[in-house]
């Protein structure tokens, strides 16, 4: 996955916007630590960076994403760090998501009846995510 970023990297700055779901900010947060690259902000949704601990599938799948413990330092290379966490998402646990907010700094936000942010849970455009982009 670095390999594929990094052949966008003449794009990347510190004026870089970042959005990740899911497992996505666990790479974006080794992405940017590995590298040392400043962002101007960071929008997880469903943020995770542990194990689930429901399926040996999924913590077999997501634990080459799961490699640093400085995820702190997250919080020198971005001063805008939010996380959207959703009150019932039915994948990532709240308290993983909240785990991962707190090691980073990140702002909370917490959103009623969500989901996991996908379209299964009525999310084709997640209109508070742009708001927070204009804001």
């Amino acid at each position: 996955w670095f390999r594929v970023l990094d052949s966008y990297s003449s794009f990347l700055s510190s004026k870089t916007t970042y959005i990740g779901h899911s497992l996505g900010p666990a790479f974006i947060t080794d992405y940017l630590l590995d590298k040392q690259l400043k962002a101007k902000g960071l929008y997880f949704v469903a943020p995770l960076y542990q194990k689930l601990n429901t399926s040996s599938e999924f913590d077999n799948l997501n634990t080459p994403f799961l490699i640093r413990n400085d995820l702190e330092k997250l919080k020198n290379l971005s001063k805008t760090r939010i996380c959207f966490v959703s009150d019932n998402d039915p994948y990532v646990p709240n308290a993983i998501s909240f785990d991962f907010a707190e090691k980073i700094g990140a702002e909370i936000k917490i959103v009623k009846e969500a989901g996991h942010f996908n379209t299964a849970a009525g999310y084709d455009t997640f209109p508070l995510l742009l708001e927070q982009l204009l804001s």
